[in-house]
């Protein structure tokens, strides 16, 4: 994939600073027995942190991209359900092992997911590059922080458990058990293809109702992790070729973030040219 060179403006963050600002929100902090993993955040991932949304110029476009996606979506609800396009199915999370063997291997702790998620801490935003809003928790379940995740457009209930000490990521696609709790669900997608680096950096469009000291705080937390291990669960034949862009490998160095491969190329084109939050710009070049 050709990559065009595209960095932060100096506004970046205005906008997200501004709506801060106007409409400040009162954060309890996550709590020391939840505090992060030992890591000190390199000078790029602090700029992200204090400044998670995208420039000026990306919310413009982000916004008419959003709408243009709106109304093909529309114009597919008034077709009869049998011309309208089926979603790709690729049978699973994408992982080297079928669905039922990866849950197996899963710690119980990792997948001791709450039945109630409405005391935990949360952040809602539009997902920019899918559309639909989506709602992320944090449940801590000792040495695993579980990010939980509900999008009800796309229909999606998902769990990403990171274990802190060894940084060992888990997927999960879920759905309500008749007793209360959950169980896992076959995916139609790779997980794998838009989280390289484990959960993914919330970078929200800063509207009336984001929380963005909330979403600081998650960022600090993802980021912490470093780049997380997926241990043998990654299929190298469907990875693909590593990334061979010195712009990219800076931070997603496998310690950092984690090593970008063509799985990932639709999410670096997203990143670059829509959202343009990658490369992000040093801080002493701000």
């Amino acid at each position: 994939m050709r990559f065009v060179q595209l960095l932060y403006p100096a506004i970046l963050g205005t906008a997200c600073l501004v709506a801060a600002a106007v409409f400040p929100t009162r954060v309890k902090p996550i709590g020391a027995q939840e505090r992060e993993p030992e890591r000190v955040l390199t000078p790029v991932e602090e700029l992200i942190v204090r400044d998670p949304c995208p420039s000026k110029e990306a919310i413009s476009r982000l916004n008419q991209r959003l709408q243009k996606g709106r109304e093909n979506r529309r114009r597919l609800e008034l077709l009869p359900p049998a011309l309208r396009p089926e979603i790709p199915d690729i049978g699973g999370m994408g992982w080297a092992l079928p669905d039922a063997a990866y849950w197996r291997q899963i710690p119980a702790q990792a997948r001791n997911i709450p039945a109630d998620w409405s005391v935990l801490p949360a952040v809602r935003y539009n997902n920019t590059q899918i559309d639909g809003v989506r709602e992320i928790r944090l449940s801590v379940q000792g040495d695993y922080d579980l990010w939980l995740l509900r999008d009800p457009l796309h229909e999606l209930t998902a769990c990403i458990s990171v274990h802190r000490p060894t940084r060992r990521v888990w997927f999960m696609e879920i759905t309500p058990a008749a007793d209360g709790g959950w169980l896992p669900k076959r995916s139609k997608d790779s997980c794998y293809s838009c989280h390289p680096s484990g959960p993914r950096l919330i970078r929200p469009i800063p509207e009336l109702g984001v929380d963005l000291v909330r979403i600081s705080q998650f960022n600090r937390r993802m980021l912490s992790y470093g780049a997380c291990d997926f241990g043998s669960s990654v299929n190298t034949e469907t990875r693909g070729v590593a990334n061979a862009d010195d712009r990219c490998s800076g931070c997603h160095n496998g310690v950092d973030r984690g090593k970008l491969y063509a799985i990932h190329d639709r999410l670096i084109q997203f990143k670059t040219e829509q959202e343009l939050t990658m490369p992000p710009l040093l801080p002493n070049a701000r």
